[in-house]
């Protein structure tokens, strides 16, 4: 659906909803086997459809748990990264290096930008130059650790963009370890999700980037993410900003167990915008626990007259827009003669999972 036509559709849905507030159902769609659309629902799918008023030309919000991307604004369109490149960067030394690993720095420091004020000399950990690269955003610490890791910086963006074709980032092209503009350096919003995903899954990177601020061999370290301690759940992951790239933050928040990555290229305000992306996320999606419905558990009964309790082997949960929560339901699978082997869940007419029970004799 193009973005005009999504546009009339969710404002005719939004009319509809609030001509027919405290009616019956409004609304029918085509893809739902015909189930009822009522007022509230015709509201949050308009604003799911309008979505979030950003400024940011390329922005994605990305579930990593579902691995579905959820909005996405030019989510594929090449642009400069910025420091986002530190992501590739430091995930990378962490593949090559040791975090004790003692690095004497050279030339390479004598770099333009963002620095942590390296000289040619200087001698630090691994571990300093990865807390240096993602918190303070240091251009000087992150070519130290490409020399470290690959000895030269020319050898090490080879291997992030080996990295990038492992990855499935289609639209990335690095030229240098650290972000500084420049024609073939590129991303996508799309891409440095994916990428983040990646990188988060390492327990190193993870933690440095959730650290507001660290003291480490005598330097110190502070982050510059801005909605780190400041937004419920915010727990990375890096900024950037270049002329050309304007404004940038991919940010990763977890809550109940499950973790969002929005990413923001180009904006006017990354933090407002970003969050705007995360404020969307937790009003219009949710993580739905599929359980079986409390009275069914305990009035079956076999022939015998006993009891049969029917469970869930596992606990599981669906991502749900909220819109559709209304249309969460359930039937049952059997052998054609009472005795229940599986349930299905449904949204409306969309086959959600359909899971095995056991059963149990309560006697």
């Amino acid at each position: 659906m193009t973005v005009r036509r999504r546009w009339l559709w969710g404002l005719l849905i939004g009319l509809a909803a609030l001509l027919n507030v405290g009616f019956g159902p409004v609304l029918r769609t085509s893809d739902t086997a015909g189930a009822a659309l009522y007022p509230e629902q015709a509201r949050l799918l308009a604003e799911t459809w309008a979505g979030p008023a950003i400024s940011a030309p390329a922005a994605v919000i990305y579930d990593v748990d579902a691995g579905q991307v959820l909005f996405g604004r030019s989510a594929h369109q090449r642009r400069p990264p910025a420091s986002l490149t530190k992501i590739a960067t430091a995930l990378l030394a962490l593949r090559r290096l040791e975090l004790s690993q003692s690095v004497t720095v050279g030339d390479e420091v004598q770099v333009e930008g963002m620095r942590i004020g390296l000289a040619p000399g200087d001698t630090l950990t691994v571990e300093a130059l990865l807390y240096g690269t993602l918190l303070n955003s240091g251009n000087d610490a992150a070519a130290a650790l490409a020399v470290a890791a690959a000895g030269s910086q020319e050898r090490f963006v080879e291997e992030m963009n080996a990295l990038a074709a492992e990855l499935g980032l289609r639209d990335t092209h690095f030229v240098n370890p650290h972000g500084l503009d420049s024609a073939e350096h590129y991303s996508s919003a799309y891409d440095l999700a994916l990428l983040a995903k990646a990188a988060l899954d390492n327990p190193t990177f993870a933690a440095i980037v959730a650290t507001p601020a660290k003291e480490l061999e005598g330097w110190q370290f502070r982050t510059t993410n801005q909605l780190l301690g400041a937004y419920p759940g915010v727990d990375g992951v890096k900024t950037g900003t270049t002329d050309d790239a304007g404004e940038c933050l991919v940010a990763s928040a977890a809550r109940h167990g499950h973790r969002v990555i929005t990413v923001v290229l180009g904006s006017a305000d990354r933090y407002a915008d970003t969050r705007a992306l995360l404020d969307f996320y937790y009003r219009h999606y949710q993580w739905v626990r599929l359980e079986l419905p409390a009275g069914r558990l305990s009035t079956e009964t076999d022939a015998g007259g006993h009891f049969l309790r029917y469970a869930l082997p596992a606990a599981m949960e669906v991502l749900l827009a909220r819109w559709e929560r209304p249309w969460l339901g359930m039937t049952w699978q059997g052998d054609g003669w009472g005795n229940w082997q599986a349930v299905r869940f449904w949204v409306g007419g969309r086959l959600i999972t359909e899971q095995p029970v056991q059963v149990y004799q309560v006697y």
